[in-house]
């Protein structure tokens, strides 16, 4: 099999443990990403076939790739709308990796994150250009597809009919590094995780991650906050409560937390269901805010703003941590494994 990636953040994840799940069944994995994917596949027993010149792979990269591998399927990131047009125009079967929720995001048949690739007056050009007909939206490039794969619980989604292309999931977590170690705060208060992604989603980060710190300060817990590689940890003020670290795996270290403080992108969420952490949810913008009223709706969390003062924020962690751990929802990589091979083979 083929798949086609790039490197966006949380749309990586579901990607590589799709990947590993799929090698361990006995299928061959060749992968084609943009520019900085590789790096994150140094682990993964994969084959990585090139990163493209660009950030996201195109139709005449899938279209190469198909020639130079003969896979009998892709599997293509649902943004990548070009490299989708080039799939289609291989003739193989493909499935549709979508790392967000679908019902709760669609516009004109398709969650709304496929239009930030570029109008579909452009995206017919491409297609044109390698021997297919325009399409009028976004869905068809899905109803193209043999099968759309979302990587979250139906419970999650917004509820609503959905073609019967479209299956979902569950969570998929890649597996950690052999010997992975990461140091907890000592003591033994409540562990809060703190982790707003790696985005770049608002300009004033810093500054609501400090009133964070701020909350932490006055709370009798434990506070771990992880940074993005832009934020600097000299930037900050961190009461001795908490550490600053940086990327950690959330499968490393959420099974001992308390409450998580998230920008609720779904990634993360996805980790914190999977082992039944409640969550505080500060969407900083894209499809954030939908995943933080979904988390809402079930009841493992609560929604606030961004410009959340830090007494408000102390509240809504003590809030979530009234609530107790939920009943997780287990990730099955294996399941999600055998449904992608089966559409993929026509079984």
């Amino acid at each position: 099999m083929l798949f086609v990636g790039w490197a966006g953040g949380g749309n990586v994840n579901p990607l590589v443990c799709l990947a590993e799940e799929m090698v361990t069944q006995g299928t061959r994995v060749a992968v084609l990403g943009g520019r900085g994917l590789g790096a994150r596949l140094e682990t993964v027993p994969v084959t990585i076939l090139r990163e493209t010149a660009g950030w996201l792979p195109g139709a005449e990269d899938v279209l190469g790739a198909v020639d130079e591998y003969s896979p009998d399927g892709l599997v293509v990131d649902y943004m990548l709308t070009k490299a989708l047009c080039g799939a289609e125009a291989s003739g193989k079967p493909t499935v549709a990796l979508v790392h967000t929720l679908y019902q709760a995001l669609l516009v004109d048949a398709a969650p709304h994150p496929m239009g930030m690739a570029g109008p579909v007056d452009s995206l017919n050009q491409t297609r044109a250009g390698v021997g297919l007909g325009p399409i009028q939206g976004y869905g068809d490039l899905l109803s193209a597809c043999v099968l759309v794969a979302v990587t979250a619980p139906r419970e999650l989604d917004a509820p609503g009919w959905v073609p019967a292309n479209v299956s979902y999931l569950g969570p998929l977590i890649p597996r950690t590094g052999p010997g992975a170690v990461w140091p907890l705060p000592e003591g033994s208060e409540p562990l809060v995780v703190v982790s707003l992604g790696t985005g770049a989603t608002v300009e004033n980060e810093a500054e609501i991650i400090q009133r964070i710190l701020l909350a932490l300060g006055g709370m009798s817990v434990r506070g771990l906050v992880n940074l993005p590689g832009y934020i600097r940890p000299e930037a900050l003020s961190p009461p001795a409560n908490v550490v600053l670290t940086g990327y950690v795996p959330h499968q490393e270290v959420l099974p001992s937390a308390s409450v998580l403080v998230t920008h609720a992108g779904l990634g993360t969420v996805m980790v914190a269901l999977a082992y039944g952490v409640p969550m505080v949810c500060m969407p900083l913008g894209r499809e954030q805010p939908e995943n933080a009223a979904a988390i809402s709706h079930i009841g493992r969390g609560f929604v606030l703003s961004p410009d959340a003062e830090p007494d408000t924020i102390a509240r809504a962690i003590a809030e979530a941590r009234s609530l107790g751990h939920g009943e997780p929802i287990r990730p099955d990589p294996a399941s999600a494994a055998r449904t992608v091979i089966s559409a993929l083979s026509g079984r």
